[in-house]
């Protein structure tokens, strides 16, 4: 059984990699003053750029079900079954019309929600491609990615929490809300939902905490791939890359930097930076 693989944009993967591995990737669409615009389509560093400027936060909103009725039939014209893996549904209603589509479309379409994004649901999508070339099967696929989260930790910072707030992404880490001089929250993602994880005071005390939760499970697991993920805060993003480099160099793990998919960092707000750590 040939299976092919769609996901979304918050995955953060690179062109090369969804071309050569024939990933179909479904975008969602970022809202400014009425016009929507295909996040697939933007450049991150204009657009953050962009967003500092702006006094309003733009709107996120899923993929439409057309967008993802679309790419099933391209797929399915290639593939006998789809695993269809996204951003989490605590975060968006990218699933729901994922769900949607896939009743409409017929055929083996299997959607699943990674409660995970950006580089955690990137590793994942990495992971089952490695899988299919393997000739797993369709079951062992679908299991794998319903399992996959607790593998992943992500913990990131803001620098306020205005974003967050106003998109709608935060429940419990409204308690960190605050204006408190040079103090900034630590926020992590699990089961899918955003939860506060401390705080910090000052740049380098905060960077230190970030890595200091990043890799807390250190004692007891190994590192397979990290990702510091930024909204245009390069310096920090490589201040972290080196703080973390002696810990993942010598069990050969893959560490790397990069810019933060647009949608998420719409709701983190400039200036935030993100470590995702895949254990195994």
């Amino acid at each position: 059984m040939k299976i092919g693989i769609v996901t979304d944009n918050t995955a953060n993967l690179p062109k090369k990699f969804v071309e050569e591995n024939d990933i179909g990737v479904v975008s969602l669409y970022i809202m400014k003053k009425g016009v929507y615009s295909r996040a697939v389509e933007l450049s991150p560093a204009k657009y953050y750029n962009e967003l500092r400027r702006l006094d309003y936060v733009p709107s996120t909103s899923q993929p439409s079900p057309l967008d993802f009725e679309r790419r099933y039939i391209e797929k399915l014209k290639k593939y006998d079954a789809i695993v269809s893996v996204h951003i989490s549904g605590k975060l968006s209603g990218t699933v729901d019309t994922a769900n949607m589509a896939a009743r409409a479309v017929g055929g083996r379409i299997v959607v699943v929600d990674s409660k995970l994004t950006s580089w955690g649901l990137g590793f994942l999508v990495m992971e089952l491609t490695n899988l299919i070339k393997n000739g797993a099967d369709l079951d062992t696929v679908v299991n794998f990615a319903a399992s996959f989260e607790p593998t992943v930790t992500t913990y990131f910072t803001v620098n306020d929490l205005d974003h967050l707030y106003k998109g709608g992404r935060i429940g419990k880490a409204r308690t960190l809300m605050g204006k408190i001089t040079n103090i900034r929250p630590i926020l992590r993602l699990k089961n899918g939902e955003i939860l506060p994880a401390g705080t910090a005071r000052g740049k380098e005390k905060l960077l230190t905490t970030l890595v200091k939760r990043s890799l807390s499970r250190l004692t007891s697991e190994n590192i397979k791939r990290v990702a510091v993920v930024h909204t245009e805060d390069v310096k920090s993003a490589g201040k972290l890359k080196e703080m973390l480099r002696p810990y993942v160099n010598d069990n050969g793990a893959r560490l790397f930097v990069d810019t933060c998919d647009v949608i998420i960092g719409t709701h983190l707000g400039p200036g935030a930076v993100g470590i995702i750590v895949q254990w195994g």
